[in-house]
């Protein structure tokens, strides 16, 4: 692998397990969360798979939401076709957001690794991948 496509990966990686810490702090950690799990949902998914994969009641979901709403990250709509169904929907604002994340996580990574060679980064990416499947398969086990 070349090495931009190896930092790219290791920044998918970083991203999706260290998810907690927000470099925007006008925006919680949940909020983040559910702005990364709308981008890789193609913009937009419902309130029940966002309970699923934050493993979180469908009210502090709600709650959640709400917040984000106020912020102008995301808007909510009720389906035309079967109005108990309502789409989450991210905003060019919620976009910056996480476009801004990722620009700062990528500067991060490209000068943590700035002085290695193409297969420390590969050694770098296993490990933070290994370390990944260990804290998802405690997250299932709980």
């Amino acid at each position: 692998m070349k090495r931009d496509e190896l930092l790219k990966n290791v920044v998918d990686v970083m991203e999706e397990s260290a998810n907690r810490n927000s470099l925007d702090r006008l925006i919680s950690t949940c909020e983040e969360s559910v702005l990364y799990l709308l981008e890789k949902a193609g913009g937009s998914t419902n309130p029940k798979y966002l309970s699923e994969k934050l493993d979180v009641t469908m009210p502090r979901v709600t709650m959640i939401l709400n917040g984000m709403e106020s912020k102008e990250l995301v808007t909510r709509e009720i389906s035309a076709e079967d109005r108990r169904k309502v789409e989450v929907t991210i905003t060019k604002k919620g976009r910056s957001v996480i476009r801004k994340r990722r620009k700062n996580l990528t500067e991060y990574v490209d000068r943590v690794t700035s002085d290695m060679d193409e297969a420390e980064i590969e050694t770098v990416l296993k490990f933070i991948t290994k370390a990944d499947q260990i804290r998802k398969r405690n997250d299932t086990a709980r």
